[in-house]
């Protein structure tokens, strides 16, 4: 359970982002991959659904992040694997960057941790 309170919390700054390369980030006790895609910042929480390998460890290619374990990719800005495959998207953050700092939208739990929000899933992008 949650409680009211979303508090930004700055994680990095935008020139620790590698470009085509991810950042690894803590908030709370969740591990971000935090990427650079098409001039926008992308969150997404940092473990391969399929072997948990850190997917800030992958490459970056347009909106598309591959592990570096096995190839698998997934698209950024929905967290489902790009050849669809997936029921289960990675969970997403917002993220926000203001005047170079980049900043992870949390709330505070029942526990007293703060977590970051997760965005709502989106259903995957089809191929027409």
């Amino acid at each position: 359970m949650t409680n009211e309170g979303g508090e930004l919390v700055e994680v990095a700054r935008a020139e620790d982002v590698p470009e085509g390369r991810g950042l690894r980030v803590q908030v709370g006790p969740i591990e971000i991959g935090i990427f650079r895609a098409d001039t926008s910042f992308f969150a997404i929480e940092n473990a391969c659904p399929h072997a948990g390998v850190a997917l800030s460890e992958g490459t970056v290619e347009r909106c598309v992040v591959t592990c570096p374990a096995h190839g698998f990719q997934y698209d950024l800005r929905t967290g489902h694997s790009v050849d669809g495959a997936d029921g289960f998207p990675i969970p997403r953050f917002a993220i926000v960057e203001r005047h170079g700092g980049l900043w992870i939208e949390t709330e505070l739990h029942d526990d007293g941790l703060r977590r970051p929000r997760p965005l709502r899933r989106v259903p995957p992008q089809r191929s027409a």
